[in-house]
């Protein structure tokens, strides 16, 4: 940190957050079990691989309600974007979005 003219200068931070700016693509989806009527909301850079997951009984918070399909898939740069983009269809205002899509599906 060096003064100058009056003021701090951090001559790494903006080179490090041009560095580690994430460009890779992420998914969030929606999985609905018809058996249970539920609906459940992840993320993952490969969802078809992930619903293998999750139909296998491999993620505990989805093995009871099996079996689950892909209903609603949204692609997104960056994992920070899908994280904020999951925790949206998560909340209420999400899952009502997401509600209406399996209605007006079916």
């Amino acid at each position: 940190m060096r003064l100058q003219k009056g003021r701090l200068i951090f001559p790494l931070l903006y080179e490090r957050a041009m560095v580690n700016i994430d460009t890779t693509v992420w998914f969030v989806y929606a999985l609905h079990s018809k058996d249970n009527n539920r609906i459940y909301v992840g993320m993952s850079e490969n969802p078809a691989k992930r619903l293998k997951a999750h139909n296998k009984g491999s993620v505990k918070s989805t093995k009871a309600f099996i079996p689950w399909e892909i209903f609603f898939i949204e692609q997104v740069i960056g994992s920070v974007n899908a994280r904020r983009l999951e925790k949206y269809y998560k909340g209420a205002r999400g899952r009502k979005i997401l509600w209406g899509k399996i209605f007006y599906r079916s």
